[in-house]
């Protein structure tokens, strides 16, 4: 027969193992979340990300539009499809990670930056839009001469002809989530075609 005592300490055992079971799930969870919630503000802006919850991904596109009043820019490296002929494919991924990275860090440190898309060696983002401020003009100047300095730099130290094109515009654009397979948070308007005139 069994005393009291000895399944009172399997019962203790076996709740400790549950326990450590459950915690371990919580982690696992919880990091699911995080990283899918960080997928999901990598997506669409952090206001908008509010607005879907309640949505299926497949029908993101149905959500309210955005207009904003915002500086807009782009920019694309100058002969890209020339350089890309003359180098290694290994080096010019190296090169446009390097490249496309810091220009990630340098529109994180001006802030209210939201990179709208990279294609290739084009790069769109809006400023202010979706992330608000009264000095959106001065922080889009800010960023394409940091992208400037950039490319300088990086064409110093690898030893390569690179420069880039890049155009600066403030005006109105509407913002959408556009696409059911891979939606993205996407601009549009005159004044988009304005800074693509200017790049």
């Amino acid at each position: 027969p069994c005393s009291s005592a000895l399944v009172f300490r399997w019962q203790c055992r076996q709740r400790q193992k549950m326990c450590k079971a459950q915690a371990e799930q919580h982690k696992v969870l919880t990091t699911f979340r995080a990283s899918t919630q960080w997928l999901l503000f990598s997506m669409v802006p952090p206001r908008k990300v509010k607005q879907l919850p309640n949505i299926a991904p497949e029908a993101w596109y149905s959500s309210a539009y955005d207009e904003y009043h915002c500086t807009v820019l782009q920019m694309d490296v100058s002969g890209f499809t020339k350089l890309s002929a003359t180098i290694p494919s290994s080096q010019l991924v190296e090169l446009i990670q390097a490249l496309f990275t810091a220009i990630d860090y340098s529109a994180e440190c001006i802030g209210n930056v939201w990179k709208v898309e990279l294609i290739g060696d084009c790069y769109k983002a809006m400023i202010g839009g979706p992330y608000p401020c009264e000095d959106h003009a001065v922080r889009g100047t800010a960023l394409a001469e940091a992208i400037v300095e950039i490319c300088q730099d990086i064409a110093r130290r690898l030893k390569v002809p690179l420069s880039v094109r890049v155009g600066v515009h403030t005006g109105h654009v509407t913002a959408a989530v556009v696409g059911v397979r891979m939606p993205r948070y996407l601009m549009f308007g005159r004044d988009c075609e304005i800074v693509n005139r200017l790049e």
